[in-house]
């Protein structure tokens, strides 16, 4: 998102945490800033505004939570070295992993395990899960 439509977007939430109303709003604008629309303010204009919501009691705007991505290349290790044990264990090829997660992502080419990301990869995990028990209910039938 632009610095600009953060900005207007926190505006607007400010203005709804105040309770004002569309005229009182217009009117504070073109008060501290020279123009009755928000959408016409240039950077200082906006930056006072924001400063005069904030006076007049609007609580600070929280940035939007982040996936904190540093456990992300060890968690992908893991799962990289789960999904191929399971490989090991049924006998199949890594080729096998890397087409589940080719049809999970829709990609027409080859896609290795290393570039998939942590929910890919857990899906691929459940999707060799939902293997093995698919391979084992054929074994107890053949038997």
């Amino acid at each position: 998102m632009s610095r600009r439509r953060g900005e207007l977007a926190a505006m607007h939430v400010r203005k709804g945490q105040l309770g004002l109303d569309d005229e009182t709003w217009r009117d504070l604008l073109e008060r501290v800033a020279g123009a009755r629309s928000a959408k016409a303010l240039d950077a200082a204009g906006r930056a006072k505004v924001l400063d005069e919501l904030l006076r007049l009691g609007a609580k600070p705007c929280r940035g939007r939570k982040r996936r904190r991505t540093s456990d992300a290349p060890e968690e992908k290790r893991r799962l990289i070295a789960k999904i191929e044990a399971m490989l090991a264990e049924a006998g199949r090829p890594v080729e096998y992993a890397e087409a589940i997660l080719r049809k999970m992502t829709r990609h027409e080419h080859r896609t290795p395990l290393a570039w998939a990301s942590p929910p890919q990869l857990r899906d691929v995990v459940a999707a060799l899960v939902y293997d093995r028990k698919r391979r084992s209910r054929r074994a107890g039938e053949g038997a």
